[in-house]
């Protein structure tokens, strides 16, 4: 074959070298993390008092320091340390927890002021830098007028009067005192003491209209009454803009950061007498 008759392709033709603009490509280092949590606890010597009326549970009080201590490996740059109750501490920066000869927990000291009594998880984690993290419970206690308990015990006296904070004269709702706004998700169960004679009289012509908290089951309260639809001369439970219908046994968890207001669905509040006994449990292991 003449190879003289065969056509060649014409073959492109590039550059010798590329001539590319510099990119400056930013190169982080990232510290390599030397330390980690192993456990934390409850100072072993701290005091605790038991509940005055089922000698159970056990726990600190709403008044007493408590010292947490965090204990580790190596060096963290910063260690964070959760109360249960919505207060938290920063340990120094960087933070060394010592060697195995000579181990150096991070401390912190807390009380539980203004605390809902109940089981709090206080909670030891990375805030920065750092490897693992730890959980412990703990139960706080209610101490007042030489009385302890494990729950918030409320004797809902009527009429409601003013408070601080709230509006002038005698309302349907009051705030419950001496204790911190709720958290989001946490567990709220409140139980009315169980003697029947523990009412509340409504005003009604021959104390006609004497409730517990379940109000007057089977009914729905109209426009007049402060919750429309919900029992009349009912319980209710509200948080911020949650309304949770009360009766003598609820359980509800919040949805916002709010107050808890206990309430009475009444049109005419200036009449009413008697009181319903309430315990409040919560429930703040879970809570945001």
């Amino acid at each position: 074959m003449d190879m003289s008759t065969v056509s060649a392709k014409a073959v492109p033709s590039f550059p010798r070298r590329l001539s590319l603009p510099l990119i400056a490509i930013p190169v982080v280092l990232l510290q390599a993390c030397s330390g980690a949590i192993t456990r934390v606890e409850v100072a072993p010597n701290t005091p605790t008092v038991c509940d005055s009326t089922f000698n159970t549970p056990c726990g600190v009080t709403t008044n007493q320091p408590v010292t947490v201590r965090v204990w580790g490996k190596g060096q963290c740059d910063s260690v964070g340390l959760e109360f249960g109750d919505g207060s938290r501490v920063f340990s120094p920066s960087p933070f060394d927890f010592g060697t195995d000869a000579n181990p150096r927990p991070f401390e912190a000291t807390h009380t539980y002021s203004l605390a809902w009594p109940g089981v709090k998880t206080i909670h030891a984690f990375s805030a920065r830098n750092c490897m693992g993290e730890a959980r412990q419970s703990i139960q706080v206690m209610r101490h007042t007028s030489g009385s302890t308990s494990s729950v918030y015990r409320l004797a809902l006296g009527q009429p409601f009067q003013q408070v601080f904070g709230q509006p002038v004269g005698i309302t349907a709702c009051a705030f419950v005192p001496d204790v911190r706004p709720l958290r989001p998700n946490t567990r709220v169960s409140i139980t009315a003491n169980p003697d029947p004679a523990i009412k509340i009289n409504f005003g009604c012509i021959l104390n006609g209209c004497l409730y517990g908290p379940d109000g007057q089951q089977g009914s729905s309260a109209p426009s007049t009454f402060p919750f429309r639809g919900l029992a009349k001369y009912s319980l209710v439970l509200r948080a911020g803009t949650q309304v949770v219908p009360g009766s003598s046994r609820v359980t509800f968890t919040t949805t916002q950061r709010a107050p808890l207001e206990v309430c009475v669905n009444d049109d005419v509040l200036t009449d009413n007498t008697g009181a319903w006994g309430l315990d409040i449990s919560v429930d703040e292991t879970q809570a945001e």
